[in-house]
């Protein structure tokens, strides 16, 4: 283990259990142990350490993460990945250029959400340290209240862009930046406009209501996005299992704890944020201490939660674990829709009689083919071909299907044709009497000459006699490799 990564584990660890220790202390020791530590384990300074607290932390992450992309440093590497994920070589490149974008983008989010939460914990401090808050004009102390909750906002809609750049698709075909914020972009407006219309149109109790609804939106909103974003990273960890068998024991121990259960603890403690609001106003009753006690406990599982959100995200993006997954998401993202369709395809569950006598003979009909690459490659290719029937004893069927690839489309792109169409053949193929078939062809090209196996199940006229298409999976070597997808190949109407 890096001497470094252990010293930052250390670090962040030894981080927590301080403060820790000296939030508990200052909530239990009797008063000649608080005079010894100083005014700032003061019952009512309790609030301004767990703030310190997560300030601190805040400054740290923020200087600490950062994008760092995954490198090449030689040409194995590249061909090396491209083998293990079955895809080209110059897929390969284009999908590492996309997971760097994907990396960036969350650290972007991340950056945001540690921004605002560095400014909501500031104002916070304001409020609760009594040498500057008492100095400022209670209109003014109204209009911090309304900046906290915009900034917790704004702090749950980073997370949620950086849940929504783990889930869905946030670049275009280029590797550019779609519009996905925009429905998050609206969402803060609307909070912020209704928020300040209300409270500039209140007085009184009725305004710190205000001031409660809004906290809890915000405190809702941020629990549920962090929830999405930590269910992302229980994907994530579960992919890493066995990246991280090799690391120490502490690393599997930060990894296996905080993902599953410090993680959801802190997006549950969002939740309790209204509940806060509501106590600000009551600080100065008899029961303030006790609810100084529990804010100061809701900012502790905060500032816990922080720094080992924290710490794993800085181990995915610098271990390379983030990229990792990234890559495996990007070559087999098409894998689950194939295997449904290939399940879920009615043309397989069509009742028919079984296959009796010959089939129609089909010399000389045309058909047209497409296979729609899921495995090695996100392209299309296809052609034309004669299907001649070869009859053979009883219900089994040989055939051969001769033809021309002349065309192909990369990444849903433009198609493409073929000034000197592929030669394609097949070596006789099998139809058997529950209506499955398997053939192996072969693909001439200038350059090579690729083999591959096709099976899957015909599709026949109403006359139980006439095949009208066959539809079913292909396995080809392309370039040392071997390339997977499905294959429809339809009789053309006269």
């Amino acid at each position: 283990m890096n001497p470094k990564d252990k010293f930052r584990e250390v670090l962040g660890l030894l981080s927590t259990f301080i403060g820790l220790i000296v939030a508990i202390a200052g909530m239990v020791v009797d008063d000649k142990v608080r005079n010894f530590f100083g005014i700032l384990l003061y019952t009512k300074r309790i609030l301004t350490v767990t703030e310190i607290l997560n300030l601190a932390i805040l400054f740290l992450s923020f200087y600490m993460i950062y994008a760092m992309p995954l490198t090449f440093v030689n040409e194995g590497e590249p061909k090396m990945l491209a083998k293990a994920l079955h895809l080209p070589e110059s897929k390969i490149e284009y999908n590492n250029n996309r997971a760097n974008s994907l990396v960036r983008q969350l650290v972007a989010h991340t950056h945001g959400f540690i921004l605002c939460m560095i400014l909501f914990y500031a104002l916070f401090f304001v409020v609760d340290c009594e040498s500057i808050s008492s100095h400022i004009a209670d209109q003014w102390l109204d209009v911090i209240k309304v900046l906290i909750n915009i900034f917790n906002l704004l702090g749950g809609c980073f997370i949620y862009l950086s849940f929504v750049t783990l889930y869905r698709t946030t670049l275009d075909e280029n590797n550019q930046p779609r519009n996905y914020y925009g429905i998050t972009v609206l969402f803060a407006i609307a909070y912020i406009i209704s928020y300040v219309i209300c409270s500039m149109t209140v007085e009184g109790a009725k305004r710190e209501n205000v001031h409660f609804i809004f906290s809890i939106i915000c405190g809702m909103y941020q629990g549920l996005a962090m929830a999405l974003l930590f269910g992302r990273f229980i994907s994530l960890e579960y992919y890493l299992k066995e990246l991280t068998a090799g690391e120490s024991k502490l690393s599997r121990l930060i990894y296996n704890y905080s993902v599953i259960f410090i993680l959801p603890l802190y997006a549950l403690a969002q939740a309790l944020y209204g509940v806060l609001d509501k106590a600000q106003s009551h600080l100065d009753a008899p029961q303030s201490h006790d609810l100084a006690v529990f804010k100061s406990i809701v900012f502790l599982i905060c500032f816990v939660g922080k720094t080992f959100y924290f710490i794993v995200l800085f181990h995915f993006i610098e271990k390379k674990y983030l990229h990792v997954c990234l890559h495996m998401l990007l070559a087999n993202y098409r894998v689950p829709a194939i295997i449904i369709r290939s399940l879920d395809n009615d043309s397989y569950r069509i009742p028919h009689p079984p296959l009796t006598g010959n089939l129609t003979p089909l010399n000389g009909k045309k058909f047209n083919y497409k296979c729609i690459q899921i495995m090695g490659g996100d392209h299309s290719h296809g052609g034309n071909c004669e299907l001649e029937l070869l009859n053979v004893n009883e219900n089994m069927f040989q055939w051969q299907l001769t033809g021309e690839r002349t065309w192909r489309q990369e990444g849903g792109n433009d198609t493409i044709q073929h000034r000197v169409p592929f030669k394609w053949g097949s070596h006789k193929g099998i139809i058997f009497d529950d209506k499955t078939y398997i053939y192996r062809f072969t693909i001439t090209a200038d350059t090579e000459v690729n083999e591959g196996i096709s099976f899957g199940k015909i599709i026949l006229a109403d006359d139980n006699k006439s095949i009208v298409a066959l539809k079913g999976n292909y396995y080809q070597n392309r370039g040392g490799s071997v390339v997977w997808g499905q294959e429809t190949i339809e009789l053309v109407p006269e």
